[in-house]
């Protein structure tokens, strides 16, 4: 009889053990999850036809800082204004950033673009 007044409350202890280190077990496991997936899920790659004179900003440290704070990752590639607008391919590149108006006027229409973002002039 002695031994069962030992056992009972111990196996209740040794349960309640159980089920709180399974919840703390479970929570933490969440909760690095969801770092990893929010980390991933919030960084996009765009990648960009550039103008040579653009090559510096975004070389940038600073910027590309900047950018990766909003969640971008942006790879360029140079080329001549008009050559961006002549081989520019949306199943290719996000975006074109021609250093002339006449080139990104011919951009616009060749993308067929619905949305024009003038960011700045050089």
């Amino acid at each position: 009889m002695e031994i069962r007044k030992f056992v009972a409350p111990t196996l209740v202890l040794l349960l309640l053990a159980s089920v709180g280190a399974g919840i703390w077990y479970s929570n933490a496991r969440l909760s690095v999850d969801s770092e990893v997936r929010s980390g991933q899920q919030n960084q996009l790659t765009v990648r960009g036809l550039i103008g040579s004179e653009k090559e510096v900003f975004f070389s940038d440290p600073r910027v590309q800082k900047a950018l990766a704070a909003q969640g971008l990752t942006v790879k360029v590639e140079k080329a001549g204004s008009r050559a961006i607008a002549e081989r520019f391919d949306a199943s290719s590149y996000d975006f074109g950033f021609p250093s002339g108006s006449p080139a990104a006027a011919q951009l616009r229409r060749q993308a067929k673009a619905t949305n024009v973002f003038d960011t700045f002039y050089t």
